[in-house]
């Protein structure tokens, strides 16, 4: 009898302690659609626009075309290191305001690094092609969480990062 209940404290202990895993390891894979919703939300005077996800299928609104993604991030090593995204999504103004956030979630931190060094190209590329409003330009950044890679164009970057890290 002893034995018995020794055996289901074991079993209830291990049960436990997977449910306590799962539960952790779900807070840390959001996915990159919902924080790109979130940031929008959070956005002050937030410009028309498009939230694109990789989880949208071809014909669905905010489908992400290759066209688009070649657009934003060129060609190049860029097709490799698309190997490595196990999701991404975007919005995009539609007019010439710089407000921009990409959220990409990577299968590596190496593959993440790589990617910040290229949302670190497109920030140059937004900061040479638009123009300054509201001090978007010269607060964005190109940040890491975890295997999160964030480009935030935002009018207020530090809390975009400060709820990121909040959801991560």
């Amino acid at each position: 009898m002893k034995k018995t209940y020794r055996l289901l404290s074991i079993i209830l202990l291990f049960t436990l302690c997977l449910c306590a895993c799962s539960r952790v390891e779900s807070k840390s894979s959001i996915s990159c659609l919902e924080l790109i919703k979130n940031l929008t939300e959070s956005e002050i005077r937030l410009p028309s626009g498009t939230i694109y996800s990789s989880q949208a299928a071809q014909g669905e609104d905010g489908y992400i075309s290759p066209t688009l993604l070649s657009a934003l991030f060129g060609g190049g090593t860029f097709s490799e290191l698309r190997n490595g995204w196990l999701e991404y999504s975007f919005f995009l103004p539609y007019s010439s305001h710089p407000c921009e956030f990409v959220s990409i979630y990577c299968d590596s931190l190496n593959n993440a690094t790589d990617t910040a060094r290229l949302l670190s190209k497109r920030l140059n590329s937004i900061k040479n092609t638009k123009q300054e409003q509201n001090g978007m330009l010269s607060q964005a950044k190109v940040i890491i969480i975890k295997n999160y890679v964030f480009l935030i164009v935002s009018s207020d970057s530090e809390n975009a990062v400060k709820l990121l890290k909040s959801l991560i």
